[in-house]
């Protein structure tokens, strides 16, 4: 098994060292969107007001990765993406078709905590590679369930990540998600106290973070003003006093990418060049993909492609687009989904 784990690894860290040197044919990272449905009304999300409807079927994304079968890191999210009945039969699809997939990731509101254990604990008994999962705690109890438009939704995501944490696998990691907006921007060092009274053995390394972005497409919310914000740099100097200096990737990509936000925050673009179309690409459900989450510029469909992304990426459009991204000419955001990435490509000892 260490065999096996080891190729899966260094088969992404290859790909990762070739995206530093040039833009690559296929990506190896796929952000998949699997379902706008949402169980939560959150105020800093406007996906819950979609139109959920025509997504792709069990049988549809089967194909697809039958056809695009090289991905090395997998992010599937919503919505909430456990309100898809047939999320088993995805999961063990894309693992089947992807021979050299590594990194399977996936977020959750924590509200289905029951399907969220029992589902976890079918992909494990299968998928031996690195199942990590993020858990949305935006706040101390009431503006957490304020923000995530749901009564005792705190309370949950306090269980699930308990509950998770019990399953005790040396592949699994479970990691709280935090993003800032000016609802909790300075509530840090709040939210994490109160969160371990409950959890004494929370670290401040088990919680990751975001700074809340606008986005057309996708989160469908453009109220985002955090440029210029001073509580916003407060808040990230904060952070970065808990981190320890790490050798673990997780930890250092992290870290990284906090470091990031300072210019992300002073003159609203990323420190470094976003390989989006290049080592990254976004699909949503209904087929239609972008470059990424934040971008509202679509490429093509999958449906009109019979399922081959490379007819898509390899596009005269999709070409146009990664020359628009490489001039900066482009919402310059900077998300883990985009920035993580980015870094790898440009933040490396290798890099170009």
């Amino acid at each position: 098994m260490m065999r096996i784990l080891s190729r899966k690894m260094w088969s992404l860290m290859g790909r990762v060292f070739h995206s530093n040197f040039r833009d690559l044919t296929r990506p190896y990272r796929l952000n998949f969107v699997l379902t706008y449905q949402c169980n939560l009304k959150c105020q800093i999300c406007n996906i819950w007001k979609k139109r959920a409807g025509n997504e792709l079927t069990a049988e549809e994304i089967e194909l697809f990765f039958k056809k695009n079968n090289y991905f090395s890191w997998i992010d599937i999210t919503g919505g909430e993406l456990f309100l898809r009945k047939d999320l088993e039969r995805i999961v063990r699809v894309l693992v089947a078709q992807c021979p050299n997939l590594y990194l399977l990731h996936f977020p959750t509101n924590g509200f289905m905590s029951e399907r969220i254990v029992t589902v976890t604990r079918e992909i494990l008994s299968y998928f031996k590679q690195k199942l990590m999962i993020t858990i949305s705690l935006d706040g101390p109890a009431d503006l957490h369930d304020s923000i995530r438009g749901g009564k005792g939704s705190w309370e949950r995501s306090i269980a699930i990540f308990k509950a998770l944490k019990e399953i005790r696998r040396a592949n699994l990691e479970v990691y709280f998600g935090m993003t800032f907006s000016d609802k909790n921007v300075s509530l840090f060092r709040e939210t994490f106290n109160c969160a371990r009274r409950l959890i004494p053995q929370l670290g401040y390394e088990d919680i990751h973070f975001n700074f809340i972005h606008n986005s057309g497409h996708y989160y469908e919310y453009t109220d985002a003003r955090i440029g210029g914000d001073p509580r916003y740099l407060d808040a990230l100097e904060e952070i970065l006093l808990t981190r320890k200096s790490s050798w673990y990737p997780v930890h250092l990509l992290e870290k990284e990418y906090l470091c990031g936000v300072r210019e992300y925050l002073k003159t609203g673009r990323g420190p470094c060049l976003c390989e989006a179309l290049s080592s990254s690409v976004f699909v949503a459900p209904e087929g239609s993909v972008y470059a990424c989450s934040i971008w509202d510029k679509k490429i093509g469909n999958l449906r009109e492609t019979e399922f081959d992304l490379s007819k898509i990426i390899q596009s005269q459009e999709s070409r146009r687009l990664r020359l628009q991204i490489k001039k900066k000419d482009c919402p310059g955001c900077w998300t883990p989904c985009e920035a993580y990435t980015a870094i790898m490509a440009h933040k490396m000892p290798f890099s170009k």
